[in-house]
């Protein structure tokens, strides 16, 4: 997946999408080599682009949620991570 457009007419590069997420990013960091000219002379600049890791808040990806299981029968759950569950309007019989 292409993460950056060259405008070079305009001389900008633009991220593709409306956010970067640092940890899905195969490559944290990004190489160019920017060329200037003024007609008589020119020069040549690497520039190295960093993408930094931002501690975002956590969200769900859903507003909501369902479990089940069949009464007897042995079941496995699989969550990534849980840093602090409560239980709201639950009834467990």
């Amino acid at each position: 997946m292409k993460l950056y457009n060259l405008q070079l007419a305009a001389g900008l590069i633009k991220t593709t999408s409306s956010a970067m997420d640092y940890e899905s990013l195969t490559s944290k960091s990004f190489n160019f080599q920017v060329a200037v000219s003024d007609g008589a002379s020119s020069d040549l600049q690497a520039i190295v682009i960093d993408i930094i890791n931002v501690n975002e808040a956590p969200s769900f990806s859903q507003t909501a949620y369902t479990l089940s299981a069949t009464e007897g029968a042995v079941s496995i759950l699989s969550i990534r991570r849980i840093v602090k569950l409560t239980l709201v309007n639950c009834n467990i019989h």
